[in-house]
């Protein structure tokens, strides 16, 4: 959101429109927090694939989040912007089961 903002803040035609479930968003934003919390104190997960199977979920929730504000949102730029960060998360998940 913040490179969002950093791209469109002087336009308000565009920020001032987008609508944003803010409670999805936090939710969102604490499962990242806790993911980052639990990396650090070494308690993210006990196997490799532990750790691979909540990243994937991680990425399904951030995706899935993404595809909410593209569909919610009617401007062609914001559409394009949610487009490729969803992407980004399908890619990463891809990568995931990979490994």
């Amino acid at each position: 959101m913040r490179l969002l903002g950093a791209r469109y803040r002087t336009d308000p035609r565009i920020m001032g429109r987008l609508s944003v479930d803010h409670a999805a968003l936090d939710s969102v934003l604490g499962e990242v927090e806790a993911a980052v919390r639990a990396a650090q104190a070494g308690t993210f997960a006990p196997t490799l694939q532990a750790a691979l199977i909540r990243a994937n979920a991680l990425e399904e929730s951030l995706s899935r989040a993404h595809a909410e504000l593209i569909a919610r949102e009617g401007n062609p730029a914001l559409r394009e912007f949610f487009r490729k960060l969803a992407e980004q998360d399908l890619a990463h998940r891809d990568l995931l089961g990979q490994v």
